[in-house]
Protein backbone atom coordinates (compact mmCIF):
# COMPACT_ATOMS: atom_id res chain seq x y z
CA UNK A 1 0.00 0.00 0.00
CA UNK A 2 2.81 2.32 -0.62
CA UNK A 3 2.10 4.79 -3.39
CA UNK A 4 0.06 5.31 -6.23
CA UNK A 5 1.43 2.51 -8.90
CA UNK A 6 -0.49 -0.42 -6.65
CA UNK A 7 -3.85 0.98 -7.34
CA UNK A 8 -2.85 3.63 -10.53
CA UNK A 9 -0.50 2.39 -12.43
CA UNK A 10 1.26 4.95 -14.04
CA UNK A 11 -2.18 6.53 -14.75
CA UNK A 12 -0.69 10.24 -13.65
CA UNK A 13 -4.26 11.97 -14.47
CA UNK A 14 -6.05 9.82 -11.70
CA UNK A 15 -3.48 10.95 -9.21
CA UNK A 16 -3.43 14.43 -9.83
CA UNK A 17 -7.50 14.11 -9.65
CA UNK A 18 -7.38 11.77 -6.77
CA UNK A 19 -5.25 14.75 -4.88
CA UNK A 20 -7.50 16.95 -6.18
CA UNK A 21 -10.26 15.65 -4.86
CA UNK A 22 -9.19 14.91 -1.12
CA UNK A 23 -8.17 18.77 -1.19
CA UNK A 24 -11.80 19.78 -1.69
CA UNK A 25 -12.86 17.72 0.99
CA UNK A 26 -10.31 18.87 3.27
CA UNK A 27 -11.94 22.92 1.90
CA UNK A 28 -15.56 21.64 3.23
CA UNK A 29 -14.64 20.06 6.27
CA UNK A 30 -12.69 23.32 7.19
CA UNK A 31 -15.68 24.80 7.11
CA UNK A 32 -17.91 23.09 9.33
CA UNK A 33 -15.27 22.23 11.56
CA UNK A 34 -14.78 26.09 12.87
CA UNK A 35 -18.80 26.69 12.91
CA UNK A 36 -19.18 23.24 14.79
CA UNK A 37 -16.59 24.36 17.56
CA UNK A 38 -17.67 27.55 17.78
CA UNK A 39 -21.46 26.55 18.01
CA UNK A 40 -19.89 23.73 20.45
CA UNK A 41 -18.42 26.65 22.78
CA UNK A 42 -21.29 28.66 22.73
CA UNK A 43 -23.79 25.81 24.02
CA UNK A 44 -21.04 23.11 25.66
CA UNK A 45 -23.54 20.39 25.96
CA UNK A 46 -22.28 16.82 25.35
CA UNK A 47 -23.55 15.94 22.56
CA UNK A 48 -22.21 19.06 20.32
CA UNK A 49 -18.48 18.61 21.97
CA UNK A 50 -19.02 15.13 20.90
CA UNK A 51 -19.53 15.77 17.36
CA UNK A 52 -17.03 18.86 17.21
CA UNK A 53 -14.45 16.76 18.67
CA UNK A 54 -15.11 13.89 16.08
CA UNK A 55 -15.48 16.24 12.80
CA UNK A 56 -11.73 17.30 13.82
CA UNK A 57 -10.53 14.18 13.99
CA UNK A 58 -12.03 13.60 10.38
CA UNK A 59 -10.90 16.73 9.39
CA UNK A 60 -7.15 15.89 10.71
CA UNK A 61 -7.12 12.47 9.25
CA UNK A 62 -8.26 13.76 5.84
CA UNK A 63 -5.62 16.32 6.01
CA UNK A 64 -3.68 13.50 6.18
CA UNK A 65 -4.16 11.68 3.48
CA UNK A 66 -4.07 14.83 1.34
CA UNK A 67 -0.08 15.08 2.53
CA UNK A 68 0.29 11.40 1.40
CA UNK A 69 -1.48 11.94 -2.08
CA UNK A 70 0.55 15.37 -2.52
CA UNK A 71 3.38 13.13 -1.98
CA UNK A 72 1.48 10.21 -4.92
CA UNK A 73 1.14 7.90 -2.11
CA UNK A 74 -2.07 7.81 -3.72
CA UNK A 75 -3.53 4.25 -2.61
CA UNK A 76 -2.82 5.19 1.05
CA UNK A 77 -4.27 8.35 0.96
CA UNK A 78 -8.00 6.85 -0.70
CA UNK A 79 -7.49 4.49 1.58
CA UNK A 80 -7.33 6.93 4.86
CA UNK A 81 -10.01 9.71 3.45
CA UNK A 82 -12.83 7.00 3.11
CA UNK A 83 -11.80 5.18 6.23
CA UNK A 84 -12.27 8.71 7.83
CA UNK A 85 -15.45 9.62 6.19
CA UNK A 86 -17.20 5.92 6.97
CA UNK A 87 -15.81 6.11 10.61
CA UNK A 88 -17.03 9.96 11.26
CA UNK A 89 -20.62 8.71 10.11
CA UNK A 90 -21.00 5.33 12.27
CA UNK A 91 -19.17 7.57 15.79
CA UNK A 92 -21.92 10.36 14.84
CA UNK A 93 -24.69 8.69 14.53
CA UNK A 94 -25.73 7.70 17.59
CA UNK A 95 -24.79 11.18 19.59
CA UNK A 96 -26.18 13.46 16.31
CA UNK A 97 -28.82 11.16 14.75
CA UNK A 98 -30.63 14.77 13.59
CA UNK A 99 -27.72 14.74 10.83
CA UNK A 100 -28.46 11.44 9.52
CA UNK A 101 -29.28 13.05 5.75
CA UNK A 102 -25.66 13.97 6.05
CA UNK A 103 -24.41 11.08 7.19
CA UNK A 104 -25.96 9.17 4.67
CA UNK A 105 -24.13 11.00 2.10
CA UNK A 106 -20.93 10.54 3.84
CA UNK A 107 -20.28 6.28 2.68
CA UNK A 108 -21.59 6.84 -0.47
CA UNK A 109 -18.63 9.75 -1.40
CA UNK A 110 -16.29 7.15 0.78
CA UNK A 111 -17.84 4.08 -1.64
CA UNK A 112 -17.71 6.39 -4.52
CA UNK A 113 -13.66 7.01 -3.81
CA UNK A 114 -12.59 3.68 -3.31
CA UNK A 115 -14.56 2.81 -7.00
CA UNK A 116 -12.85 5.74 -8.31
CA UNK A 117 -9.14 5.19 -7.33
CA UNK A 118 -8.60 1.48 -5.96
CA UNK A 119 -8.74 -1.80 -7.42
CA UNK A 120 -9.18 -5.36 -5.85
CA UNK A 121 -9.54 -6.52 -2.44
CA UNK A 122 -9.24 -3.34 -0.78
CA UNK A 123 -11.80 -1.57 -3.03
CA UNK A 124 -14.62 -4.57 -2.23
CA UNK A 125 -13.54 -4.09 1.49
CA UNK A 126 -13.71 0.27 1.41
CA UNK A 127 -17.42 -0.84 -0.51
CA UNK A 128 -18.37 -3.16 2.14
CA UNK A 129 -17.90 -1.02 5.18
CA UNK A 130 -19.57 2.11 3.31
CA UNK A 131 -22.65 -0.92 3.02
CA UNK A 132 -22.26 -1.43 6.87
CA UNK A 133 -22.05 2.11 7.75
CA UNK A 134 -24.91 3.23 5.49
CA UNK A 135 -26.72 0.66 7.26
CA UNK A 136 -26.29 1.57 10.77
CA UNK A 137 -26.63 5.18 10.56
CA UNK A 138 -30.54 4.74 8.99
CA UNK A 139 -30.43 2.34 12.74
CA UNK A 140 -29.85 4.71 14.45
CA UNK A 141 -32.02 7.32 12.70
CA UNK A 142 -35.04 4.78 13.24
CA UNK A 143 -34.38 4.40 17.10
CA UNK A 144 -33.19 7.49 18.71
CA UNK A 145 -34.85 10.75 18.80
CA UNK A 146 -34.19 13.04 16.49
CA UNK A 147 -34.96 16.66 18.00
CA UNK A 148 -31.81 18.63 17.68
CA UNK A 149 -30.18 20.89 20.60
CA UNK A 150 -30.17 24.10 18.59
CA UNK A 151 -32.66 26.43 17.00
CA UNK A 152 -34.81 24.53 14.70
CA UNK A 153 -33.33 27.42 11.58
CA UNK A 154 -29.52 26.82 12.24
CA UNK A 155 -30.63 22.81 12.19
CA UNK A 156 -32.18 22.85 9.04
CA UNK A 157 -29.35 25.25 7.98
CA UNK A 158 -26.64 23.20 8.46
CA UNK A 159 -28.77 20.05 7.26
CA UNK A 160 -28.88 21.65 3.72
CA UNK A 161 -25.16 23.26 3.80
CA UNK A 162 -24.10 19.56 4.82
CA UNK A 163 -26.17 17.87 2.05
CA UNK A 164 -25.41 20.32 -0.74
CA UNK A 165 -21.30 20.23 0.10
CA UNK A 166 -21.78 16.06 -0.15
CA UNK A 167 -23.57 16.08 -3.34
CA UNK A 168 -21.16 18.67 -4.39
CA UNK A 169 -18.51 16.13 -3.81
CA UNK A 170 -20.73 13.31 -5.85
CA UNK A 171 -21.11 15.11 -8.72
CA UNK A 172 -16.57 16.33 -8.33
CA UNK A 173 -16.22 12.49 -8.53
CA UNK A 174 -18.62 11.78 -11.06
CA UNK A 175 -16.92 14.33 -13.38
CA UNK A 176 -13.33 13.90 -12.86
CA UNK A 177 -14.26 9.91 -13.94
CA UNK A 178 -16.23 10.72 -16.71
CA UNK A 179 -13.16 13.00 -17.97
CA UNK A 180 -10.50 10.23 -17.23
CA UNK A 181 -13.09 8.09 -19.49
CA UNK A 182 -12.90 10.36 -22.07
CA UNK A 183 -9.27 10.45 -22.01
CA UNK A 184 -8.73 6.64 -22.38
CA UNK A 185 -10.96 6.59 -25.09
CA UNK A 186 -8.68 9.05 -26.65
CA UNK A 187 -5.91 7.42 -26.01
CA UNK A 188 -7.54 3.83 -27.10
CA UNK A 189 -7.72 6.15 -30.56
CA UNK A 190 -4.92 6.67 -30.62
CA UNK A 191 -3.28 3.26 -30.17
CA UNK A 192 -5.62 1.94 -32.85
CA UNK A 193 -4.12 4.51 -35.19
CA UNK A 194 -0.64 3.74 -34.27
CA UNK A 195 -1.16 0.19 -34.94
CA UNK A 196 -2.33 1.05 -38.19
CA UNK A 197 0.42 2.93 -38.94
CA UNK A 198 2.85 0.48 -37.40
CA UNK A 199 1.41 -2.27 -39.56
CA UNK A 200 1.42 -0.04 -42.71
CA UNK A 201 5.15 0.82 -41.81
CA UNK A 202 5.84 -2.72 -40.91
CA UNK A 203 4.47 -4.10 -44.50
CA UNK A 204 6.44 -1.37 -46.54
CA UNK A 205 9.75 -1.57 -44.91
CA UNK A 206 9.42 -5.70 -45.09
CA UNK A 207 8.47 -6.02 -48.16
CA UNK A 208 11.41 -3.28 -49.94
CA UNK A 209 13.95 -5.45 -49.29
CA UNK A 210 11.68 -8.60 -50.38
CA UNK A 211 11.37 -7.57 -53.84
CA UNK A 212 15.56 -7.30 -54.47
CA UNK A 213 16.18 -10.06 -52.83
CA UNK A 214 13.71 -12.58 -54.98
CA UNK A 215 15.77 -11.03 -58.01
CA UNK A 216 18.88 -11.39 -56.48
CA UNK A 217 17.82 -14.97 -56.11
CA UNK A 218 16.51 -15.29 -59.51
CA UNK A 219 19.78 -14.08 -61.16
CA UNK A 220 21.53 -15.85 -59.06
CA UNK A 221 20.13 -19.08 -59.82
CA UNK A 222 20.67 -18.45 -63.75
CA UNK A 223 24.76 -17.68 -63.14
CA UNK A 224 25.27 -20.39 -61.72
CA UNK A 225 23.21 -22.51 -63.95
CA UNK A 226 25.84 -20.98 -67.01
CA UNK A 227 29.14 -22.28 -64.95
CA UNK A 228 31.13 -19.43 -66.65
CA UNK A 229 34.00 -17.26 -65.03
CA UNK A 230 32.21 -14.53 -65.35
CA UNK A 231 28.80 -15.83 -64.12
CA UNK A 232 30.84 -17.11 -60.41
CA UNK A 233 32.20 -13.46 -60.18
CA UNK A 234 28.46 -12.07 -60.90
CA UNK A 235 27.38 -14.67 -58.15
CA UNK A 236 29.77 -13.56 -55.94
CA UNK A 237 28.85 -10.18 -56.12
CA UNK A 238 24.97 -11.50 -55.50
CA UNK A 239 25.64 -13.20 -52.63
CA UNK A 240 27.15 -10.03 -51.00
CA UNK A 241 24.26 -8.30 -52.14
CA UNK A 242 22.10 -10.56 -50.58
CA UNK A 243 23.80 -10.71 -47.05
CA UNK A 244 23.01 -7.28 -47.05
CA UNK A 245 19.02 -7.87 -47.86
CA UNK A 246 19.25 -10.48 -45.28
CA UNK A 247 20.99 -8.51 -42.66
CA UNK A 248 18.49 -5.58 -43.21
CA UNK A 249 15.44 -8.07 -43.07
CA UNK A 250 17.14 -9.42 -39.96
CA UNK A 251 17.58 -5.85 -39.04
CA UNK A 252 13.70 -4.99 -39.16
CA UNK A 253 12.78 -8.00 -37.65
CA UNK A 254 14.64 -7.61 -34.39
CA UNK A 255 13.30 -3.75 -33.99
CA UNK A 256 9.88 -5.48 -33.75
CA UNK A 257 10.69 -8.16 -31.77
CA UNK A 258 12.38 -5.23 -29.06
CA UNK A 259 9.28 -2.55 -29.31
CA UNK A 260 6.87 -5.67 -28.91
CA UNK A 261 8.44 -6.70 -25.67
CA UNK A 262 9.01 -2.91 -24.37
CA UNK A 263 5.37 -1.74 -25.30
CA UNK A 264 3.65 -5.00 -23.50
CA UNK A 265 5.95 -5.02 -20.19
CA UNK A 266 8.50 -3.18 -18.55
CA UNK A 267 12.20 -3.59 -19.34
CA UNK A 268 13.71 -6.58 -17.46
CA UNK A 269 17.40 -6.20 -16.93
CA UNK A 270 19.73 -8.74 -15.71
CA UNK A 271 22.86 -6.52 -14.17
CA UNK A 272 26.38 -7.27 -14.12
CA UNK A 273 29.32 -5.79 -13.62
CA UNK A 274 29.86 -4.11 -17.02
CA UNK A 275 32.64 -2.05 -18.78
CA UNK A 276 30.92 0.61 -20.98
CA UNK A 277 34.03 1.66 -22.49
CA UNK A 278 34.52 -2.08 -23.43
CA UNK A 279 31.21 -2.34 -24.78
CA UNK A 280 31.36 0.38 -26.63
CA UNK A 281 34.48 -0.64 -28.45
CA UNK A 282 33.49 -3.87 -29.15
CA UNK A 283 30.20 -2.55 -30.81
CA UNK A 284 32.01 0.05 -33.14
CA UNK A 285 33.94 -2.45 -34.09
CA UNK A 286 31.28 -4.34 -35.62
CA UNK A 287 30.38 -1.11 -37.73
CA UNK A 288 33.81 -0.22 -38.79
CA UNK A 289 32.94 -1.88 -42.31
CA UNK A 290 30.06 -0.93 -42.79
CA UNK A 291 30.85 2.95 -42.04
CA UNK A 292 33.87 2.95 -44.44
CA UNK A 293 31.66 1.92 -46.98
CA UNK A 294 29.36 4.65 -46.41
CA UNK A 295 32.49 7.15 -45.86
CA UNK A 296 31.90 7.42 -42.45
CA UNK A 297 35.58 6.91 -40.09
CA UNK A 298 34.23 5.69 -36.94
CA UNK A 299 36.12 6.18 -33.79
CA UNK A 300 35.94 5.86 -29.97
CA UNK A 301 37.25 8.11 -27.32
CA UNK A 302 37.35 6.74 -23.60
CA UNK A 303 40.33 7.56 -21.23
CA UNK A 304 39.29 5.19 -18.63
CA UNK A 305 37.19 1.89 -17.62
CA UNK A 306 34.02 2.93 -16.82
CA UNK A 307 32.27 -0.02 -14.57
CA UNK A 308 28.87 -0.27 -13.81
CA UNK A 309 26.22 -2.64 -12.73
CA UNK A 310 23.82 -2.37 -16.53
CA UNK A 311 22.32 -5.07 -18.83
CA UNK A 312 24.34 -5.87 -21.02
CA UNK A 313 22.30 -7.39 -24.02
CA UNK A 314 20.10 -3.60 -24.10
CA UNK A 315 23.33 -1.59 -23.53
CA UNK A 316 24.97 -3.34 -26.64
CA UNK A 317 20.91 -2.54 -28.41
CA UNK A 318 21.14 0.57 -27.05
CA UNK A 319 24.59 1.05 -28.53
CA UNK A 320 23.58 -0.56 -32.13
CA UNK A 321 20.81 1.83 -32.17
CA UNK A 322 22.61 5.04 -32.00
CA UNK A 323 25.71 4.10 -34.23
CA UNK A 324 22.91 3.24 -37.14
CA UNK A 325 21.27 6.32 -36.49
CA UNK A 326 24.36 8.28 -36.94
CA UNK A 327 26.06 6.36 -39.92
CA UNK A 328 22.64 6.53 -41.52
CA UNK A 329 21.90 10.42 -41.09
CA UNK A 330 25.89 11.31 -40.89
CA UNK A 331 25.94 11.59 -44.58
CA UNK A 332 29.35 10.58 -44.94
CA UNK A 333 31.34 12.38 -42.20
CA UNK A 334 32.99 10.71 -39.44
CA UNK A 335 31.25 9.45 -36.42
CA UNK A 336 32.78 10.07 -32.94
CA UNK A 337 31.72 7.59 -29.62
CA UNK A 338 32.67 9.24 -26.34
CA UNK A 339 32.66 7.34 -23.03
CA UNK A 340 33.65 8.76 -19.75
CA UNK A 341 32.74 8.86 -15.88
CA UNK A 342 31.25 11.91 -13.50
CA UNK A 343 30.78 11.25 -9.51
CA UNK A 344 28.75 7.96 -9.38
CA UNK A 345 27.24 8.47 -13.50
CA UNK A 346 28.32 6.96 -16.91
CA UNK A 347 28.48 9.40 -19.50
CA UNK A 348 28.00 7.91 -23.44
CA UNK A 349 27.39 10.18 -26.53
CA UNK A 350 27.46 9.61 -30.15
CA UNK A 351 27.99 12.44 -32.26
CA UNK A 352 27.57 12.73 -35.86
CA UNK A 353 28.36 15.49 -38.44
CA UNK A 354 24.89 14.95 -40.60
CA UNK A 355 21.95 16.62 -41.35
CA UNK A 356 20.71 17.68 -37.61
CA UNK A 357 17.84 17.60 -35.98
CA UNK A 358 15.62 20.55 -35.88
CA UNK A 359 14.33 22.01 -32.34
CA UNK A 360 11.09 20.87 -32.89
CA UNK A 361 11.82 17.72 -33.91
CA UNK A 362 13.91 16.50 -30.31
CA UNK A 363 11.35 15.45 -28.33
CA UNK A 364 9.67 13.49 -31.01
CA UNK A 365 12.14 11.57 -32.69
CA UNK A 366 12.10 9.17 -29.15
CA UNK A 367 8.02 8.55 -29.69
CA UNK A 368 7.92 4.73 -31.81
CA UNK A 369 7.36 5.20 -35.20
CA UNK A 370 8.76 8.72 -35.79
CA UNK A 371 11.26 8.37 -38.83
CA UNK A 372 13.73 11.20 -40.31
CA UNK A 373 12.78 10.31 -44.18
CA UNK A 374 15.37 7.74 -44.89
CA UNK A 375 13.31 4.39 -44.18
CA UNK A 376 13.07 2.05 -41.58
CA UNK A 377 10.54 1.79 -39.21
CA UNK A 378 11.56 4.41 -36.43
CA UNK A 379 11.85 2.90 -33.35
CA UNK A 380 15.44 2.48 -33.22
CA UNK A 381 15.90 5.55 -30.99
CA UNK A 382 12.53 4.95 -29.01
CA UNK A 383 14.42 1.74 -28.06
CA UNK A 384 17.49 3.81 -26.96
CA UNK A 385 15.14 5.87 -24.29
CA UNK A 386 13.11 2.71 -22.86
CA UNK A 387 16.61 1.22 -22.19
CA UNK A 388 18.07 3.73 -20.89
CA UNK A 389 14.63 5.15 -18.42
CA UNK A 390 14.91 1.15 -17.51
CA UNK A 391 18.26 2.23 -16.28
CA UNK A 392 16.61 4.67 -14.35
CA UNK A 393 18.95 6.99 -16.49
CA UNK A 394 18.37 9.29 -19.68
CA UNK A 395 18.87 10.24 -23.34
CA UNK A 396 19.17 13.90 -24.39
CA UNK A 397 19.98 15.38 -27.98
CA UNK A 398 21.69 18.32 -29.07
CA UNK A 399 21.72 19.26 -32.36
CA UNK A 400 20.56 21.96 -34.74
CA UNK A 401 19.78 21.66 -38.57
CA UNK A 402 23.15 21.08 -40.80
CA UNK A 403 25.29 20.86 -37.51
CA UNK A 404 24.99 17.42 -36.94
CA UNK A 405 23.64 15.89 -33.92
CA UNK A 406 25.33 14.31 -30.24
CA UNK A 407 23.03 11.56 -28.72
CA UNK A 408 24.15 11.46 -24.89
CA UNK A 409 22.89 8.66 -22.59
CA UNK A 410 23.46 9.55 -18.52
CA UNK A 411 23.19 6.23 -16.50
CA UNK A 412 23.76 5.93 -13.09
CA UNK A 413 26.52 3.41 -11.99
CA UNK A 414 24.91 2.05 -9.43
CA UNK A 415 21.23 0.86 -8.81
CA UNK A 416 20.36 4.04 -7.26
CA UNK A 417 17.34 5.50 -9.41
CA UNK A 418 18.47 8.84 -11.43
CA UNK A 419 16.12 12.03 -10.42
CA UNK A 420 13.59 13.30 -12.34
CA UNK A 421 14.68 14.53 -15.54
CA UNK A 422 13.71 17.53 -17.25
CA UNK A 423 11.45 17.64 -20.01
CA UNK A 424 14.11 16.79 -23.20
CA UNK A 425 14.29 19.85 -25.83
Amino acid sequence: MDGARDALGDDATAREDAAQFIGWLLAVLGVFVPAKVAFAAFHPMPVLLVSAGLLLAATIAIAIAYRWARRRRTERAVITAAVALDVYAALAAPPVPWSTPVLLFLPLVAAALALSYLRGRRMYELLLLSLAVEIWVTLMAAVLPRQAPMPRVLDAAMLMVGIAASFGLLLLLLFQFARRQQQTLERLREAVRVREDFLSIAGHELRTPLTPLKLQLDMLRRDLASGTQGSRERAARRVDSLQRQVHRLSHLVRELLDVSQMTRRPVELRRERIDLTALAREVAARFEDIAGQVGSPLSVEAAEPVVGRWDALHLEQLLIDLLSNAIKYGQGHPVRVRVWRDGDVAHLSVRDEGVGVPLEDQVRIFEPFERGGYGGLGLGLYVVRRVAEAHHGRVRVDSAPGQGATFTVDLPMKDAAWPKAPPMS
